[in-house]
This record gives structure tokens, C-alpha cells and sequence, in this order.
């Protein structure tokens, strides 16, 4: 979530080699949902109280800017007194101004990784997570016993494959694709099949995007195994590259393909560190100060800064929680200068035969009136969306974030499904 310089509101973010490797103009309109507590101000239901300046606890006078919160009410200094009055039904006090609940007070979540989180008794935001009992797990509002071990597959008959999820609390079906066999524990493609796999991350790193980064860190090597059992070949090993982008872009471990799982949870672990900067992984000049992100030129990247071996399954993995501008269009504080189009990341992808898989938001998380939709659920300005046209799937990024659907999983259903199939176009 993106901070911005208003004191009275804050919002969150979206959204070849343009970008250097291993490395907003024009805010759109918007106003604060409703009338935000000045000092002096009280609810109409209630009016402001002076305090006596001898009152226990309380500071002796009092400076202009001086405003505080005691448990549920909120204190400020007006004309050398100290004022008081009560926070509103769901409001608590942080920083001397009341502000809407964040949550239901008591209100249980579970996070991606299966802990649980309750939200505090004044309903200022969710404390630290806490384990579930063992042998459980948090899967929807509470702690479930588990049933079976993470990725551990059978087969349901020779078509359909079972597939523990990533929290271990429930099996789920896939289908086999065409011409694959379920035998004897996951789909198998043909036996003449015997594909190469080339990945790369293209991932917004704003400051509201921390959640896919920990996911990812948190899934990525039983990803890696995943795709490990798609391939019988003892030479068989698939590959992983990662572009990051906020305002500008950057192509990580130089352009090379991490090693190991353990290298690249490591980088998803950095990135997701970064995401409370509100910096540019590039280095631009400049802070990320506006909605859109240069999901173009990450994307551009993506395509063109790796090494895709021939006959090998192609495919982009990108994120991202708001909407892009391409160029001309400009971007941040610096600002930084769009590089590159849609239609030239379109013609990249399918020049190169890349399946470009997205986890994007229908609607931008900056504005209501934001649209994310375009360019990976629906048409671009008339060209059509990347994964339709490469072959690929779309996902609500909102569901990920809600843990209405595991990132983990979702990605091993892709590579399911388009391992050893012709690219469609």
C-alpha cells in the first residue's frame, strides 16, 4: 500500500530491457471518504471537554500541535487548554484522532501460511499471528485438523489427479490435460514429451504487494519439486528467472537463472523487505508517489532479458494490484519515463512463445474508479488480454491476498495444465 503525501488519507498501489538488471506523474482525482477530525473538532453527539491541567496524567498547559490519544479518547491543546472528547461507536484513537475501526474487534483471519490472526479489542488492525494447535491448521475463518502433507498427490482414476493444497487441510481435484495419464500418484504427459521448463517472476514490489512476496518465499521450493516430477529425465531442470518493477524495473541476479529454491525464496524474501520503502528497484530518482505501476516495461523485460531455450515451456508468472501506463506515459516522484508499449510486449511474448500467467485486480486498489481489468482480464485498447492470447489464466490477486485461493497451487495448476501443450498462436 502506497503512502501518500496528504496527511488526510492514505492509499495503496498497483501496477527491457528498459530496466537496468540486477536492478506518478498525474495523480488521478480522488478525496478522502468523509470529513477527517481537525483539532478543536468533536462529534456531533458530543462536545469537547476541557481538562483540568492539574488532572492526573496530564501535562502541565500545553503546545499548539500537541494531540494524544488515552485508551479511547482523544486529547488535543486549543488556546493553551487541554481538550478531550470520546472516540465514536467503532472508532478508536491513534496518534489524537479517532479513526474507523480497520476490523471487527475479535474478527478471526487466517493468513496465507495457515497461522491465525485475531483483530485487537479497539479494532486498530490485526495483532501477530499465532500458531493453530498441533495437528491444525487456519484454513477460512479458523483452525481445521490437517489431512495430508502439502503438494502429496494420487491419482483420482486415470484422468484426474488429487492433490493435497498448500496448507495440508484439504485434497482438491485437477483434471488431467488432454492426452496425459493420471499414473500413479499425478498426471504424466505423452511419452514422447519430454519438455524443458523456463520461468520468470515479473513482480510489482510496491509497498502493497508484501503479501505476494512472503507467499511466494513461503511456496516457492514445493513449486520447484513440483515441476520436478513433470520430467522423469535425471537431466531434467527447470529454470527460474525474476524481473521487479514499481516505477521503474529491474532484472534481478544479473539476467542469470537462480540455482536452487533456496536462492530464489531468498530474493522473494529481499523484495518483499523492499516493499515498505516506497523506493525504486532501479534506482531512479525519486519515490513511488502515485497509483499506476510500469508493469509494461517489467513485463517487456521479462521477455527479453533471459535466455529461453529452445522447445522448452515458456512462461511468465506476473503480479501485480493496480493498473500500468505505457509509453509515453511518465511515472513516480522523478519522474520516470515509460520505455516501452502493450503491443510491444505482446509481440515479444508471442515471438518468443512465452504463456504469460497474471494475478491481477479487477479493480486497482488506489481508487474505486480504477481499472485493472485491461491488458489481463479483458482487451487492451483493442489488442487482446496476454494470458488469453498466450494460452495462459488469468486470477483475482484480491483472492490471493484473502487466501481465497493459494498462489502455490494456482501456479502448479498452470504448469499443469500447459506443460507439453502446443502454444496457441
Amino acid at each position: 500500500m502506497k503512502t501518500m503525501p496528504a496527511l488526510l488519507f492514505c492509499v495503496p498501489a498497483i501496477l527491457g530491457w528498459g530496466c537496468g538488471t540486477s536492478s506518478n506523474n498525474g495523480l488521478p482525482d480522488g478525496t478522502p471518504d468523509g470529513p477527517v477530525d481537525q483539532p478543536g473538532d468533536a462529534p456531533a453527539d458530543e462536545a469537547a471537554t476541557e481538562v483540568p491541567t492539574d488532572a492526573p496524567d496530564m501535562l502541565e498547559g500545553c503546545a499548539p500541535d500537541q494531540r494524544w490519544c488515552e485508551g479511547d479518547r482523544r486529547f488535543w491543546c486549543e488556546s493553551g487548554s487541554i481538550m478531550s472528547v470520546p472516540c465514536g461507536t467503532e472508532e478508536f484513537c491513534r496518534d489524537g484522532e479517532c479513526v474507523g475501526w480497520e476490523c471487527e474487534p475479535g474478527e478471526i483471519r487466517c493468513t496465507p501460511t495457515g497461522t491465525l490472526t485475531r483483530c485487537a479489542e479497539d479494532g486498530s488492525g490485526f495483532l501477530d499471528p499465532e500458531p493453530c494447535p498441533e495437528g491444525q491448521v487456519c484454513d477460512g475463518s479458523g483452525c481445521v485438523e490437517t489431512v495430508c502433507t502439502p503438494g502429496e498427490s494420487t491419482c483420482v482414476d486415470a484422468s484426474n489427479e488429487r492433490r493435497c493444497n498448500s496448507l495440508g487441510s484439504a485434497w482438491e481435484d485437477f483434471p488431467c490435460p488432454t492426452y496425459y495419464t493420471c499414473d500413479p500418484d499425478h498426471c504424466i504427459p505423452p511419452e514422447d514429451c519430454a519438455q524443458d521448463i523456463d520461468i520468470v517472476f515479473v513482480m510489482d514490489v510496491s509497498t502493497s504487494m508484501g503479501f505476494v512476496l512472503q507467499d511466494l518465499s513461503d511456496g516457492i521450493t514445493q513449486v520447484w519439486n513440483y515441476t520436478l516430477t513433470l520430467n522423469d529425465d535425471p537431466d531434467f531442470e527447470p529454470r527460474f528467472g525474476l524481473v521487479v518493477f514499481v516505477d521503474d524495473c529491474l532484472v534481478t541476479n544479473g539476467g542469470a537463472w537462480y540455482g536452487s529454491a533456496a536462492e530464489l525464496q531468498g530474493a522473494f524474501d529481499t523484495w518483499r523487505a523492499f516493499t515498505s520503502s516506497e523506493a525504486e528497484p532501479g534506482g531512479s530518482p525519486g519515490t513511488n508517489n502515485d497509483c499506476p505501476e510500469n508493469a509494461i516495461d517489467g513485463l517487456y523485460a521479462g521477455a527479453t532479458a533471459f535466455a529461453w531455450r529452445d522447445g522448452a515451456l515458456h512462461l511468465i508468472i506476473f503480479a501485480t494490484d493496480d493498473t500500468f501506463r505505457e509509453r509515453p506515459g511518465t511515472l513516480g516522484s522523478g519522474p520516470v519515463a515509460v520505455q516501452h508499449t502493450y503491443a510491444e510486449v505482446l509481440a515479444e511474448v508471442i515471438a518468443r512463445e512465452i504463456r504469460v500467467a497474471a494475478f491481477a485486480a479487477h479493480v486497482g486498489v488506489c481508487w474505486d474508479s480504477n481499472n485493472g481489468e485491461p491488458g489481463f482480464f479483458t482487451d487492451y485498447n483493442g489488442q487482446p488480454a496476454l494470458p488469453a492470447v498466450t494460452g495462459s489464466r488469468a486470477f483475482d490477486i484480491q483472492d490471493v491476498a484473502s487466501g481465497a485461493i493459494s498462489i502455490t497451487s494456482a501456479i502448479e495448476g498452470i504448469l499443469l495444465e500447459e506443460y507439453c501443450t502446443p502454444y496457441p498462436v
